[in-house]
């Protein structure tokens, strides 16, 4: 009998999740084994030293698949980006039906990491439904992923909506990865999908249209993703100017979609008389409460709502704050909320999320390196 695994070896790590696989390697293998395996052969080496030089490295690569994960979202896009790139000028000159093309998801999620490098769990099985729907020779990223790295001037994405796909009860939202020779649809397709593009109409919000580059913070993103998919009231607390306002946008703008009514981004730096406190939330929110005393009126028009809404900067209405918190979360079941302050609101629904400085490297490194960190990263933005 195998000796039984020990947990407490075990260790859960928020990464960014890389796997691919080799659309239509079975037919190609059934025209041409030799051939085939010495193309797969050669793909190989472009992950292996991609995922390597980009900080990741691989977990796997079982038949035609790649399995790898990376300490940081920016890392697994750039590697992503690089690997697609150098596989399309490889194939410039094989012809389209001999071409061997590499689907690759992205995600950002948690994983359980043995000692030996094995991973396991939920993000791994996501980054892998996420590979299934890319298009072949094309990369598909998270939700997660998405909002972690977006700032990037170089990717842009198509947000190709909800896609049921396989064990999974909840859809996964897909994004396609489009970037200056990743862009694997045929020539014919591009122009169809363009000349048919279809514009729909968004959710409310408020967000400016262009929101500053976050760096640094993808496993704070994806952690309070998780905190507000379970409480109603998230804290997000840290010393001044460490960037706590471009994280709660950030996961504002990432979860837009999520409920009926949208977002709504509400700024209370201005806000210095404890009465206006009520009235500059519905001013924000669109919405008139009526004549009455203002926290009822305001209590009485978000009621019906269902939207993430972020307070910025309340330490100086702490109290007050607090207040109209506690109301909010009472009355408005379909409320969810996110507070940036110097410090927590101390209520009991509270959940608190601290942040602290931006990660910086430990020694020398490459450059490219060295920008997968948050702080270097910032300090060359």
């Amino acid at each position: 009998m195998d000796n039984p695994i020990d947990t407490s070896s075990l260790q859960q790590r928020l990464l960014a999740i890389l796997a691919a696989d080799a659309a239509g390697y079975s037919r190609l293998m059934s025209i041409d084994e030799r051939t085939t395996v010495v193309a797969l052969e050669a793909a190989r080496t472009v992950f292996r030293r991609q995922v390597v030089g980009h900080g990741g490295r691989i977990v796997d690569t079982a038949g035609d698949s790649v399995l790898a994960v990376f300490p940081t979202a920016h890392g697994a896009m750039a590697a992503s980006i690089a690997v697609q790139r150098e596989l399309t000028v490889a194939n410039a000159s094989i012809a389209d039906g001999g071409r061997l093309l590499f689907r690759i998801g992205l995600h950002l999620g948690d994983v359980i990491e043995r000692p030996d490098g094995t991973v396991y769990g939920d993000g791994v099985n996501v980054a892998s439904r996420l590979q299934s729907v890319a298009e072949p020779g094309g990369i598909a990223a998270s939700e997660t992923m998405h909002a972690a790295v977006k700032g990037r001037s170089e990717v842009h994405f198509d947000d190709q909506g909800e896609k049921q796909v396989k064990n999974y009860a909840e859809p996964l939202r897909v994004f396609a990865v489009r970037a200056s020779g990743v862009d694997a649809r045929p020539a014919a397709l591009k122009r169809s999908v363009e000349s048919q593009a279809v514009v729909t109409p968004s959710l409310r919000t408020n967000l400016p249209a262009e929101l500053p580059a976050l760096l640094g913070r993808d496993d704070d993103l994806a952690a309070l993703g998780a905190l507000i998919d379970r409480y109603r009231l998230v804290s997000i607390v840290g010393a001044g100017g460490i960037g706590k306002s471009v994280l709660a946008q950030r996961l504002l703008d990432m979860r837009r979609r999520a409920y009926p009514h949208g977002v709504c981004w509400i700024e209370l730096a201005a806000v210095t008389d404890r009465a206006a406190l009520p009235g500059a939330i519905m001013a924000a929110l669109g919405v008139d409460g009526g004549r009455g005393e203002p926290l009822a009126a305001l209590l009485g028009a978000v009621a019906p709502l269902k939207m993430l809404v972020a307070l910025d900067n309340a330490e100086h209405l702490l109290d007050d704050v607090a207040q109209v918190c506690r109301a909010l979360h009472d009355a408005a079941l379909g409320l969810r909320l996110v507070i940036t302050s110097q410090a927590p609101l101390k209520l009991a629904a509270e959940r608190i999320y601290r942040i602290g400085p931006l990660a910086v490297p430990q020694g020398v490194l490459p450059a490219q390196q060295a920008l997968t960190f948050g702080a270097v990263a910032l300090f060359a933005a």
